[in-house]
């Protein structure tokens, strides 16, 4: 008699008053949350400087930091903008022109623009 009892209770919280339904709804809403909240952090952003009007480098750093925007590229090494990053926590991708990349196949070459570049 008690487990038909304990039976019909679970059965009534569980199968009519909707509860498995709005169990299914929340856990649905945290994880929908917590893949958007990956999705955001994922986010990069490419950093051109060809235009009239621009805003300083350190400007768009803190837009960047303002919007959560970790991750940047940048088209070619540019010292104002490496210096804006210093601290900023921001990840970069920092492209190398196309008259560099033959020279680049040599090691010490390659170390040498790391040093003067970054």
């Amino acid at each position: 008699f008690q487990f038909f009892f304990y039976g019909s209770v679970l059965h009534y919280f569980f199968y009519q008053s909707g509860l498995v339904a709005i169990i299914f709804v929340l856990v649905g809403l945290l994880m929908c949350n917590v893949q958007m909240t990956g999705a955001y952090s994922n986010i990069r952003v490419c950093y051109g400087k060809i235009a009239n009007n621009l805003p300083s480098d350190q400007d768009v750093i803190n837009l960047y930091k303002a919007n959560g925007i970790r991750k940047m590229r940048i088209y070619y090494p540019n010292t104002n903008v490496i210096n804006a990053l210093k601290g900023s926590s921001i990840e970069i991708i920092l492209d190398v022109p196309n008259q560099d990349l033959e020279a680049l196949t040599n090691p010490s070459n390659a170390n040498g623009w790391v040093q003067d570049n970054i």
